[in-house]
């Protein structure tokens, strides 16, 4: 879906008062037409009687953009319309001033598209889910459309933790990706030492995260960003959730959480240097590091 873009005293213009309401109400109906089709300000002599709420008929639709072509005032002499008999139709003047091109909003649809589903990091899936080309595990039921499929009333994930006769596992009983250093972890298998697993369950973040995170090379090229920033970067999420505003608070999938934080950051610019009083949040980290080793 698109939207349109109008200026508030748009209705005040004196284009706007020359044309009068019919032909300025239909200017409006045109930009949203463009929009909604991608033609870039161009509208089709056939797609004139149908702009409006109300269909009109064709001649009083080619009267009215007559008159939004006759609105012209100075500097640049044009009205609100422009005849174009090349095509057979008429132009919304100045229409890419003010709203984006088709080429433009594809290429933000494709950006995010990629953002969601093909910059994942291998650590966002367990290592014994079959993965299809674009990184989302068969059995969570997404597409690559990102459209969640219909299920028989469980939630994927909770069909994943349910054990196979239907009974609820013990309290006791570990789960198999909860991260290593959390009290009461118990992994059969311990992770490799490069890569933080992720868990439905809620745990504290973990401390090594920023070290143990594997997704920066990826990230790097994919982002046009320096490994070495975004790790600066995953050093200030860790600083948040250890020893910031976020201190104490319980949350999964650590390293999901961490590659849409550096995603975030790299939409807002904020990937070209350092976090500032490095430092500073290293030394609090080793101290955190320390109480939590001797609770």
């Amino acid at each position: 879906m698109t939207w349109s873009r109008f200026d508030d005293a748009a209705r005040q213009h004196p284009k706007a008062m020359l044309a009068g309401n019919d032909a300025w109400g239909l200017w409006v109906a045109a930009i949203m037409y463009s929009n909604q089709f991608g033609t870039d300000g161009f509208i089709p002599d056939a797609a004139l009687p149908t702009l409006l709420p109300r269909p009109i008929q064709a001649a009083k639709a080619r009267k009215l953009a007559d008159a939004a072509c006759a609105a012209r005032m100075a500097p640049d002499g044009s009205g609100l319309f422009e005849r174009d008999d090349e095509r057979g139709g008429f132009i919304v003047h100045g229409f890419l001033d003010w709203n984006p091109s088709k080429s433009a909003v594809d290429s933000k649809r494709e950006r995010d598209r990629v953002r969601k589903f093909e910059t994942r990091n291998p650590c966002d899936v367990r290592a014994d889910s079959p993965r299809t080309d674009t990184n989302v595990r068969a059995e969570s039921g997404r597409n690559p459309d990102g459209i969640q499929a219909p299920s028989a009333g469980i939630p994927p994930r909770a069909r994943e933790r349910a054990p196979a006769g239907g009974s609820q596992p013990s309290p006791a009983q570990p789960s198999p990706a909860q991260p290593e250093g959390v009290a009461g972890a118990r992994d059969p298998e311990p992770p490799p030492p490069d890569s933080v697993p992720d868990s439905d369950r809620e745990t504290l973040c973990p401390l090594d995260l920023a070290d143990r995170f594997e997704g920066y090379p990826e990230m790097a090229a994919a982002l046009g960003a320096s490994e070495a920033a975004l790790r600066d970067a995953a050093g200030e999420f860790v600083a948040y959730w250890t020893i910031g505003a976020g201190v104490g608070r319980k949350r999964s999938h650590w390293a999901r959480r961490l590659r849409q934080d550096l995603l975030r950051k790299s939409e807002m610019g904020k990937l070209g240097a350092g976090p500032p009083g490095a430092k500073g949040v290293a030394s609090a980290l080793a101290a955190v590091r320390a109480k939590r080793g001797a609770s």
